[in-house]
């Protein structure tokens, strides 16, 4: 019986999720068209949108899928409360700046607990990452605050007012191909770059030992400061600087004077920024409270006792009042408090120091560089590969400028025409909205309700009863905020709501201004001084599309990768554990991938033939390229084996082609062993007795111009070759070895063309 309920239980929840078939998206709830692109783009985005990194002006999609605000209640960087709480106590982190970091002493209700609320404006996640926090609840939160079960307390500025997620922006887009937008690559201008603006929230850490001294850098004559305070700015891209020197011996460098001056021996510690938290440790107080120079330094030291002092008082006076228990986040810093005060030793990896050791957090505001990556809702990541003037960027005929290029062909490779739709629908609500009668209010709104009803028939209807029941100053209010936005923001049911060609082509057929029009290109006339614009030859897609920054930016991914093992020539080898009889490297290049191909080519071909060169570990063709490099390439002879006509090679061999050279191969077989298609003993074939010997060489010549021919018999099992116009070179070891029981490959009795190859092996 037990058995039957639960297999009834599962049948209803399958039934639930058959009526609401979004369930299955997860992550996914928030990418647009999810029918439209490949099951791997849509991993990439669920990856991508972990990755996102939280703008310091984001903006709201236009196209949307109604599920961004479930999105972000479970998000790692949206909290809620669980229970019902009570403030009972705030607790300054720094006394100097009030209010920039604070502790609330929460009581649960429910469980009769104590807990906290920590209010920082940043997230600190990893060494070079982490963003702001809208901290606009916790900041009207004051004692006797009462917190209801599932109000928001903080979030990241990734979420609007609504709670809605939003990790992008919105830019005008269009495809190109040219040698800026290869493979990957994105194009945009530098109003976009700012656009994109990151908080970076990094973590500087750095030792002070016994002799050092930090200058006085942020100080004057009254005052010794070696770092910026909490909230102030960092000058000159240098945070602080450190005078290694003993300060016994080095008196002059120490005059008041110098300390403000860095000498070229110094160590400068640099970064950008605001300074938004300074934290000091230490197994030796004294460093700092005997010495001028960390007058700063012991401040903040004391200050983080002063707070450790005030939070175990607080929450022992609240818990002997509220007879409760302490929650998991107030027992560690609690137990890390005590810790403090009771002076437990420091330690870095199970090392103890007797120095002092700097923890600095700073916020940036970091811009889009070179190098960085964005992507779209589909999994279209791409990397910036140009950053242009906006006055340089092509123009649509209404006069606005592009703000990105990306390449056309990847909606092809990645099979994700699911950002063609949002371009598409984005470009004729555009279209739409400039075409509207702003005199007409009631009109222009049922143009806009006509439009989203195409494509998204449940907000259409929402549309018009919010229309219907408004009075006419909210109409226009509605309508006003549309035109500002320059679109129409449509949420559509990612599966329910299917979009298709069809419905464009609807839409086309109804409004008939949302054909796509011409851009112009601005391009330098032949003075090289003014800028011309230039039509295009045909109309051309441009639209709005959702763009998002993710966490791999260049500033931060500088890398090295160390070349392949090299021989006694310097020469790159694959063989790594080169014998006594071993080939010190092998015949067979690196093999460049095609999207390295296709940048190369974009790029020019002397980079091509310099590639070549370096990531090639056959040694003929590494001197070859070097001559072609150092030498006049009319003069070099480049000549290589059959063992080199491969793959690789005819590859070579078209890159040097489009430089105006050409490769050529000699054919000739492997071994002479091959050749003859018998087993012939190596310690015969190979002694230098017989490849040196003159009469041997000059009997083989005989050979060839006699037109020898040799043919195969069998005789009793036994395969053996038939000599005919031959002349005897007097080594018998070359006849006995001549017999085997196997055939030879493409045995017949009268072809004769293999062995003569072979001759000419030895006539070489």
């Amino acid at each position: 019986m037990a058995n039957t309920l639960i297999l009834d239980d599962e049948i209803n929840r399958a039934r639930q999720r058959i009526q609401i078939p979004e369930q299955v998206l997860g992550k996914e709830l928030i990418q647009p068209f999810p029918t439209s692109s490949s099951g791997s783009r849509k991993i990439m985005y669920s990856v991508h949108s972990e990755q996102s990194m939280a703008l310091c002006y984001p903006e709201v999609p236009f196209i949307q899928t109604g599920f961004e605000n479930e999105f972000g209640h479970r998000s790692t960087s949206f909290q809620q409360a669980e229970q019902r709480k009570t403030v009972l106590a705030r607790i300054e982190r720094y006394a100097m700046t009030p209010g920039h970091e604070y502790y609330l002493i929460v009581h649960n209700e429910e469980t009769n607990t104590l807990d906290i609320l920590h209010k920082l404006d940043y997230k600190y996640i990893t060494e070079s990452f982490g963003y702001e926090i809208n901290n606009s609840v916790l900041n009207n939160l004051v004692v006797g605050s009462v917190i209801e079960k599932g109000d928001v307390i903080t979030k990241s500025k990734g979420f609007d007012d609504y709670n809605n997620r939003m990790d992008g922006i919105n830019v005008l887009l269009m495809y190109i191909a040219k040698n800026k937008t290869t493979e990957d690559a994105i194009e945009i201008s530098e109003s976009c770059a700012k656009r994109f603006k990151s908080p970076l929230v990094k973590k500087i850490s750095f030792m002070i030992n016994e002799n050092d001294i930090l200058l006085n850098l942020y100080g004057n004559k009254d005052i010794y400061k070696v770092i910026p305070d909490i909230g102030e700015e960092i000058k000159e891209g240098i945070l602080a600087a450190v005078r290694r020197e003993n300060k016994e011996e080095a008196l002059f460098s120490q005059v008041f004077n110098k300390l403000q001056d860095i000498n070229m021996s110094d160590e400068k510690i640099t970064s950008n920024g605001r300074v938004v938290g300074i934290e000091i440790h230490t197994n030796n107080p004294d460093l700092m409270e005997n010495s001028i120079y960390n007058t700063q330094l012991n401040m903040y030291y004391q200050d983080n006792k002063r707070f450790c002092d005030e939070l175990i008082h607080t929450v022992n006076k609240l818990q002997a009042n509220y007879k409760c228990e302490l929650g998991y986040d107030l027992q560690k810093l609690m137990h890390t408090s005590k810790q403090i005060l009771d002076g437990v030793k420091f330690n870095i990896d199970n090392n103890v120091y007797s120095n002092l050791q700097m923890d600095v957090y700073i916020l940036e505001e970091n811009e889009l560089h070179v190098g960085d990556k964005l992507t779209n809702r589909y999994g279209g990541k791409g990397v910036i590969s140009n950053i242009l003037p906006d006055e340089l960027m092509p123009q649509t005929e209404d006069g606005q400028r592009v703000d990105m290029k990306y390449n056309q062909a990847t909606v092809v490779n990645r099979l994700n025409p699911s950002q063609l739709f949002e371009m598409e629908i984005n470009s004729a609500s555009a279209a739409v909205v400039r075409n509207l009668n702003k005199q007409d209010t009631n009109g222009s709104l049922k143009k806009i309700i006509k439009f989203v009803s195409f494509f998204s028939p449940s907000q259409a209807k929402e549309m018009e009863a919010f229309v219907s029941n408004s009075n006419p100053s909210v109409r226009m209010e509605y309508l006003n905020s549309i035109i500002e936005d320059g679109n129409i923001t449509i949420s559509i049911l990612p599966m329910q709501e299917p979009v298709t060609i069809e419905t464009l082509q609807k839409v086309l057929a109804e409004f008939p201004e949302t054909r796509h029009g011409y851009v112009y290109t601005p391009m330098l006339d032949s003075s090289n001084q003014g800028v011309r614009l230039v039509k295009s030859l045909r109309p051309v897609l441009v639209a709005k599309q959702y763009i998002c920054r993710l966490k791999q930016y260049a500033e931060e991914k500088f890398s090295a990768t160390s070349m392949s093992f090299s021989n006694n020539k310097g020469e790159n080898s694959r063989n790594k554990s080169a014998g006594l009889y071993k080939p010190v490297y092998t015949n067979t290049p690196i093999r460049q991938g095609e999207m390295e191909i296709s940048a190369l080519t974009h790029i020019g071909d002397d980079i091509n033939v310099i590639m070549l060169m370096l990531y090639s570990t056959a040694p003929i063709g590494r001197r070859s390229i070097k001559d072609l490099l150092t030498k006049n390439p009319n003069d070099v002879d480049i000549t290589l084996s059959a063992d080199a006509k491969s793959r690789s090679a005819e590859i070579v061999n078209a890159y040097l082609k489009a430089i105006g050279l050409k490769l050529t191969f000699e054919k000739v077989p492997k071994k002479y062993q091959e050749a003859l298609l018998y087993d012939i003993p190596d310690e015969d074939f190979y002694t230098p007795a017989i490849l040196e010997d003159y009469s041997y060489l000059k009997a083989l010549r005989e050979n060839d111009k006699s037109k020898m021919t040799i043919t195969v018999k069998e005789f009793n099992g036994k395969y053996y070759p038939v000599y005919e116009n031959f002349v005897e070179p007097g080594i018998p070891a070359l006849m006995e070895g001549a017999i085997s029981s196997e055939p030879p490959e493409g045995y017949s009795e009268t072809d004769s063309l293999w062995v003569t190859r072979g001759i000419k092996y030895f006539n070489r």
